[in-house]
């Protein structure tokens, strides 16, 4: 089964939503029904549990009805007044009536008879996570939120959840983005709709991507993916990248992205992400863009393994400015060599992922396990061999030079 956003266009932003994907679309203005309107109207044989907090299951139904001729629908009501829990079947459709919605346990043990019921590959929809936050207040939107994100990612299912930005703290959305798949932003400016790919687990290239877009008779209209911000952006990214002497490809590398994405970046085609265009002013040394990160980020995409001698190959996992360097070293079985992996002064930190490895240091000679480590001080490793059968992983570190004091 494909699995589409119901817009080519936005599927193209991400590359597709995936199994387990839970979308989050934060939006800015009330265009949530027309977003909806394309994900539950693409065309799919998939069951589909629809979760109403705006708007009566019925009204749903007959919005949708002629779409859903050939899946099963659960629409579970938690807007319509009921005393009593009921649930109306219609045909291949049924309404669920929650009779106390204030208690979001309703919630919880509603989803686990839909999931009894469809099982995995469901398609969820949660119409608006404001509603919960206004019904039963922040911590127990979110924590729901938080417990069923995770059980619906395990389940293989898509799932939509819908929210006002400016109705939620910050708190709220770091601790949600972080729990998510996938985050789209609405974000007007200057009078124009935009669509921002915030977050797309395991589509690093994706991150930062901008569409415009307009609602036109309830539907979504892509207009066009290029805006003034990007081609300013890019142009200035490029400008300095060229002054630099630096090639596409090797600023790609330092940033853990493609070329191609930093060739659309400097076209103005998309964006980047923020954390990505600080590592990128970092990068480039620019006075006046450059906004210092507390951290070093290496992305696995930008790793290379070479071959440092026979049976042992190196990947750096990464290093910085301060000349400490950490390594990934894969030892084939009964390899053995006789000179240190690394030339160095500096001190090095040796933790065995897996396998053995005996190490010749000075005098001594030590039989690492998996899970061991040593501290590499004033001696470096003089010989080494792997005498099990089966490849030794190895996080090599080498820790920044210790700046003696004046004598």
């Amino acid at each position: 089964m494909k699995l589409t956003t119901g817009l080519p266009d936005v599927d193209d932003l991400i590359g597709g939503l995936q199994v387990g994907d839970n979308v989050v679309w934060q939006i800015i203005r009330p265009v949530e029904q027309a977003i909806i309107r394309s994900f539950v109207t693409s065309p799919s044989s998939a069951a589909l549990v629809y979760l109403t907090f705006t708007e009566s299951a019925s009204q749903v139904l007959e919005r949708y009805r002629s779409y859903w001729r050939n899946r099963d629908v659960l629409l579970i009501d938690w807007f319509s007044a009921s005393t009593d829990r009921a649930t109306a079947g219609l045909g291949r459709h049924s309404i669920a009536l929650v009779g106390d919605p204030s208690d979001p346990a309703n919630v919880v043990h509603a989803l686990k008879e839909a999931e009894a019921t469809f099982g995995p590959g469901t398609i969820y929809v949660f119409d608006n996570l404001t509603a919960m936050q206004d019904l039963w207040g922040p911590e127990e939107a979110l924590g729901l939120f938080l417990e069923q994100c995770p059980r619906l990612y395990e389940l293989r299912t898509v799932a939509y959840w819908f929210l006002h930005r400016e109705a939620h703290d910050a708190s709220f959305l770091a601790r949600l983005q972080r729990t998510t798949q996938v985050v789209f932003d609405t974000s007007p400016s200057n009078g124009h709709n935009l669509l921002r790919v915030s977050k797309a687990a395991g589509r690093t290239d994706s991150v930062g991507r901008v569409v415009e877009f307009a609602v036109t008779d309830g539907r979504v209209e892509i207009l066009r993916h290029e805006t003034q911000e990007l081609t300013r952006t890019g142009e200035s990214l490029k400008a300095q990248r060229v002054a630099k002497g630096i090639s596409q490809a090797e600023l790609a590398r330092r940033l853990g992205i493609t070329p191609s994405a930093l060739s659309q970046a400097e076209a103005g085609l998309r964006g980047l992400s923020e954390a990505t265009l600080r590592s990128a002013y970092s990068v480039l040394g620019s006075d006046a863009e450059t906004r210092a990160l507390p951290y070093t980020l290496a992305r696995r995409r930008a790793r290379r393994s070479r071959k440092l001698v026979t049976g042992l190959r190196a990947e750096e996992v990464l290093a910085d400015e301060s000349r400490m360097s950490v390594h990934i070293l894969e030892f084939s079985a009964g390899s053995a060599g006789r000179r240190p992996p690394f030339s160095t002064k500096q001190k090095e930190v040796v933790v065995l992922i897996a396998g053995v490895l005996e190490l010749q240091i000075g005098a001594a000679k030590e039989v690492l396990q998996a899970g061991d480590a040593i501290v590499l001080r004033d001696e470096p490793v003089a010989s080494w061999s792997n005498p099990g059968s089966s490849p030794a992983r190895v996080l090599w570190c080498i820790l920044p030079p210790t700046e003696r004091a004046p004598e």
